[in-house]
């Protein structure tokens, strides 16, 4: 159920994560004037964030349901791209931390979903489905984004690119079918 709307939403998700992690240390560089080790820090942060990020938004989808967690995650990242083109260079730690967290709590949250509304027969070829759609934006995104980068001369707009596909994967997740997971689906 709402096959087409999880593809395009994990697909729109891939597209900000692949946008965000991909150029996210030259942009602290070139775009708010980071230093290489500043920037990797802030880098490390987010991978630190992602070993416990699938855990705790498991746990969380549990409570508040998968559709929920999964969508205001997916808006989340998107939002959080903004301390780059911002210029909130204060911010970018904990922007990273937090992305981190969200990050890979969307991909947990998906595979509990899947397992809500399928019967287990199908979760492989559910799974490989959406992972294919993010295999899809992995391709694409980063050439655009360097593309863009290239021709406006900052990342600003690759990092505002990020926001919109996030914000509208969130936005088509909350339309996704309930399930009986969570107090609300």
């Amino acid at each position: 159920p709402g096959r087409g709307r999880l593809l395009l939403s994990y697909f729109l998700y891939g597209v900000s994560f692949v946008l965000y992690t991909n150029y996210l240390i030259v942009a602290l560089r070139q775009d708010l004037d980071f230093t290489p080790t500043g920037a990797a820090q802030v880098f490390s942060l987010l991978g630190v964030a992602s070993i416990v990020g699938g855990a705790v938004g498991g746990r969380v989808s549990d409570w508040f349901g998968r559709r929920s967690v999964m969508a205001i995650s997916m808006v989340s990242v998107g939002l959080l791209a903004l301390v780059v083109p911002l210029g909130w260079s204060g911010a970018a730690a904990v922007s990273a931390f937090c992305y981190g967290l969200l990050m890979t709590a969307v991909g947990t949250v998906l595979v509990a979903y899947l397992s809500d509304v399928l019967d287990p027969r199908w979760m492989g070829t559910a799974f490989g489905s959406a992972t294919v759609s993010l295999g899809l934006a992995q391709l694409l995104a980063p050439p655009v984004g360097g593309w863009l980068a290239d021709v406006t001369g900052s990342f600003a707009v690759v990092f505002h690119l990020a926001c919109g596909a996030g914000v509208l994967a969130g936005l088509v997740a909350a339309f996704l079918p309930g399930t009986s997971a969570g107090r609300r689906g």
